[in-house]
């Protein structure tokens, strides 16, 4: 499954979850996410659902990979990765 492809599938099951909800979810338009919690996301999510990736970096690397941006403009979802100068969150569309 292509990275993409599982990135949405992911974010639907975790969606679902409440402990992995406050962690990482989809933003209210539904085209972008957010990581709420870059540390559990790197310790709890990453190895449970991508597997051989242990790191933040890997997971932005992945993203960059297949052209998902950083948001530019944080009132519409546009682009899919957000840096509102807080480095303690992230937020992405797909």
């Amino acid at each position: 499954m292509l990275f993409p492809t599982k990135l949405h599938f992911i974010l639907e099951i975790v969606s679902k979850d409440p402990k992995l909800s406050d962690i990482v979810s989809w933003l209210p338009c539904g085209r972008a996410f957010k990581i709420h919690d870059p540390v559990a996301f790197a310790n709890l999510v990453l190895p449970k659902y991508f597997v051989g990736m242990h790191s933040l970096r890997s997971f932005r690397r992945q993203l960059n990979i297949y052209g998902i941006k950083k948001l530019l403009n944080k009132s519409r979802c546009l682009s899919l990765f957000l840096d509102d100068g807080d480095d303690a969150s992230d937020e992405a569309a797909p």
